[in-house]
């Protein structure tokens, strides 16, 4: 009776002992990714400039969402925990950045918005948590979270124009580059034996406040006018805004 029992335990050790290696040993997987981007806010807020004698005007800078293709590149670590690297970028044309002059007064002219092509650069690491372990391809099970950190590279063309007359305007860089926190969230739906689509959420913490060559240009300008004139004309204030992400992967084979 003990040698059966000796077999069958034996017997079972082995049958197991496959999905155990494949739930434990490190693979690597390559994901494609497409999705949509914008920001949670502007980058510079609504600020009233009065340059005295009725020459007002409210000036904010806003980028505007945009659509993006990438890659996620994920080593599994084990059932439960993988490390991945990502990168991503939107496409030409799609996404642009509004420079939007509002309730002016005198010397300017009423209400205009300047637009000028730009893009969204995001390369990333982060950990992936899978609670409910992952399937034998590799994919979560169902739900996962993302922790990480990223670079968020914006790249905006070098003159603007006006949306109404298409104008050109020429002006100096609004590039702008921040290292961001990053956390997020995922579904994870098999659609085969060996394939899995990944819906994905992602939401960027800025670290730096938006800093540009133009906006430095401009607030020196600001600086002159009000030397020279003495009036009392408020610098723009860049701010720390959130990038958010929503997506899908594609995710073939372990």
């Amino acid at each position: 009776m003990r040698g059966k029992r000796v077999l069958l335990v034996g017997a079972l050790a082995v049958a197991v002992a496959p999905a155990l290696r494949a739930q434990v040993r490190g693979s690597l997987s390559v994901i494609p990714t497409a999705g949509y981007v914008l920001s949670a806010g502007g980058w510079i807020d609504e600020t009233t400039l009065d340059f005295g004698g009725g020459d007002r005007a409210n000036y904010a800078l806003k980028p505007k969402g945009g659509v993006f293709v990438g890659l996620i590149a994920e080593y599994n670590l084990s059932k439960n925990l993988s490390l991945a690297a990502h990168a991503s970028r939107t496409l030409g044309i799609t996404q642009r950045l509004s420079e939007v002059w509002t309730a002016t007064s005198g010397f300017f002219t009423p209400d205009q918005t300047f637009e000028a092509d730009m893009a969204t650069t995001n390369i990333g690491g982060m950990l992936v948590f899978r609670p409910l372990g992952r399937l034998p391809s590799g994919a979560p099970k169902t739900v996962y979270f993302e922790a990480g950190g990223a670079l968020n590279i914006y790249s905006v063309t070098s003159g603007f124009t006006d949306v109404n007359n298409q104008a050109a305007i020429d002006s100096v860089s609004y590039k702008y580059t921040t290292p961001a926190i990053m956390g997020g969230a995922g579904l994870s739906f098999p659609v085969g034996p060996r394939a899995s689509l990944q819906l994905f959420g992602r939401a960027y913490y800025q670290l730096k406040a938006y800093e540009s060559n133009a906006l430095t240009n401009f607030n020196q300008s600001i600086d002159s006018i009000n030397s020279q004139f003495g009036t009392n004309v408020a610098n723009l204030d860049g701010k720390k805004s959130i990038l958010l992400q929503f997506g899908l992967g594609l995710r073939v084979g372990r």
